[in-house]
């Protein structure tokens, strides 16, 4: 079962990614931190990376840039998860 500062963290993850970016536009991952800890969540880039690794195993189309500070995102709906994910 998921702590609630687990909850939280995704919670204000997804959120930030909805509000911030889309298919055009995504933050850095310093920047999803530092959103992340105004929001009164502490989290660090390896947990961060991994949330959005297993999101995209489960069908959520986050992007990740390959210039040399890579931008993370997510197009605008891509929160609906199919019915069968995870």
């Amino acid at each position: 079962m998921k702590s609630e500062g687990q909850k939280l963290k995704l919670f204000t993850l997804k959120r930030i990614l909805e509000e911030n970016t889309d298919e055009h536009h995504g933050l850095t991952m310093q920047r999803i931190l530092e959103q992340l800890s105004m929001n009164g969540v502490t989290a660090e880039a390896r947990a961060s990376m991994k949330i959005l690794r297993h999101w995209n195993n489960c069908g959520l189309r986050c992007f990740r840039t390959s210039t040399s500070q890579p931008n993370i995102g997510c197009p605008a709906g891509s929160f609906s998860f199919p019915k069968s994910s995870c």
